[in-house]
């Protein structure tokens, strides 16, 4: 944003060039204008663009000739605390935007697992090569270490000599 005057210059050039009536681009000029001033054309209410440049000018001028606090203490009650208002939700997002551009730094944590072969349990003996050959009855005797097939009863049930409905063949199949 610039000054008042180039920002006005600016808007009479837009009045020339467009059709909108000249009581909706007064709104939109003071819109675009700083919050301080925004803030005390709103609260004058200008009749006509022409006015709302007039005040905004002087406006301009006597902030930058006046410190702050002289000019809430020249003016109505009513018109600094909407100023102080004004200035303090400006300065509020400018700590909200500020917050925002901060970076966010991750931190990673590194975890070491252990290896599958020092899981194992110490009672398992042999390679572990998958190319190398092992019989049976090696794998039932591995089994038996740690308490696999004791119950020799499990093998008998599938060959119990026919006594099974399955293994007879009398079931019948529905005609």
């Amino acid at each position: 944003m610039g000054t008042v005057e180039d920002y006005q210059w600016e808007f009479e050039m837009l009045i020339k060039r467009v059709t909108i009536p000249k009581s909706l681009l007064k709104s939109f000029y003071i819109s675009e204008l700083k919050l301080d001033l925004q803030c005390l054309l709103l609260r004058s209410n200008p009749k006509t663009l022409d006015e709302a440049f007039l005040l905004a000018r002087v406006t301009e001028t006597r902030f930058a000739n006046l410190d702050i606090w002289e000019f809430l203490r020249s003016n109505s009650l009513a018109l600094g605390e909407d100023f102080f208002k004004a200035r303090i939700t400006e300065a509020r997002f400018e700590i909200i935007s500020k917050e925002e551009k901060e970076p966010i730094v991750e931190k990673k944590i590194d975890v070491i697992l252990p290896l599958q072969g020092e899981v194992v349990s110490p009672k398992a003996k042999g390679s572990l090569n998958a190319d190398e050959y092992i019989g049976v009855e090696e794998v039932v005797r591995g089994g038996e270490e740690f308490g696999i097939g004791e119950d020799d009863d499990l093998g008998d049930v599938a060959t119990d000599g026919g006594d099974d409905p399955v293994e007879s063949s009398d079931i019948s199949i529905l005609n």
